[in-house]
């Protein structure tokens, strides 16, 4: 994986991608239904805290950061 500044944007978009799907798949909605629901919320959220989107990115804290973007935006 690429270092520095760039390589950790990608890894940062790819980890909101990623919830993204994950979040949709355990609704059930397919994704297309889910971002026209939720990802303003969701994109709200984790420009409120960016250290959340850091938590999804990494293994060790991404199924904890999950459970709490499900709260916050299914509330």
């Amino acid at each position: 994986m690429e270092q520095g500044m760039g390589g950790n944007i990608e890894a940062l978009q790819r980890a909101r991608n990623m919830a993204q799907i994950e979040l949709a798949q355990e609704s059930g909605q397919d994704l297309i239904t889910w971002i026209g629901e939720h990802a303003n919320d969701f994109g709200e959220l984790v420009a409120e805290k960016p250290a959340l989107l850091e938590r999804l990115a990494q293994d060790d804290t991404h199924a904890e950061a999950l459970e709490e973007v499900k709260k916050e935006i299914y509330h």
